[in-house]
């Protein structure tokens, strides 16, 4: 049974850094898992978007260019896909943007209206944001929280801090994607994460220290059996 941490944001931040130098895997290989995790995740939740359609709004870091990764994916895939995006700063993001263009992957225009989508995606804001958003990465999330198609998140909804779980707003997801195990604001706010799903992209063993997720599977494997008399009383009296 594989074991699932609960991540803060630095510890987030420590295991991508771990990766990249420890472990020597490369940042671009780390974007590419994840968009393209995102993109099979998707379609197997939204089925509708193979024929509808799927709108992305990509932030300027490293979570828009997993966006950028997605779009490539999906168009790809036969998807039709169209990308209203914030100018990427790293070099990852700009990289996978100029390769999405090159695959003929469709920009959006910063005042241009938006086309009706199956599916919406947030992929504005990674692990690290806390605080309220603002300049272009408010704009793009507010259209996006005004845009009606379910939303599905990137790492989190722009708008949460995904270590204390305070939710500034304006992104409400019905489906989180997150690589390696869920930050303790997904737990802490699941009203505005919708179902969440955690992906393994690749990163190297955890931390022993970090704290673990208990599901189903991890109590099963360390708590006693009920014997049937047990069973009989937690089952209470039959009229």
């Amino acid at each position: 049974m594989n074991l699932i941490p609960v991540l803060s944001a630095a510890e987030a931040a420590a295991w991508d850094s771990m990766a990249r130098t420890q472990y020597r895997v490369p940042s671009r290989v780390l974007m590419e898992t994840a968009g393209r995790a995102v993109a099979h995740v998707l379609l197997a939740e939204f089925p509708a978007a193979l024929e509808g359609g799927v709108l992305i709004a990509a932030g300027a870091g490293n979570n828009g260019g997993d966006g950028w990764v997605l779009a490539r994916a999906l168009h790809a895939a036969g998807v039709s896909v169209w990308v209203a995006a914030a100018d990427p700063k790293t070099d990852d993001a700009i990289d996978n943007r100029a390769l999405a263009r090159v695959d003929g992957v469709r920009e959006l225009a910063r005042e241009e209206a938006w086309p009706q989508a199956a599916v919406a995606v947030d992929a504005l804001l990674g692990t690290g944001a806390a605080g309220p958003t603002k300049g272009d990465v408010l704009s793009l999330s507010e259209r996006l929280a005004a845009y009606g198609a379910p939303i599905v998140a990137v790492d989190g909804p722009t708008g949460l801090d995904l270590t204390s779980g305070e939710a500034h707003g304006p992104v409400r997801a019905q489906l989180t994607v997150t690589f390696g195990g869920p930050r303790r604001g997904h737990l802490l706010a699941r009203e505005w994460c919708g179902k969440v799903v955690v992906v393994d992209i690749g990163f190297p063993p955890l931390d022993p220290a970090w704290p673990l997720l208990v599901t189903d599977a991890w109590a099963a494997a360390r708590l006693p059996r009920l014997t049937a008399a047990e069973c009989a009383w937690w089952a209470g009296p039959r009229a």
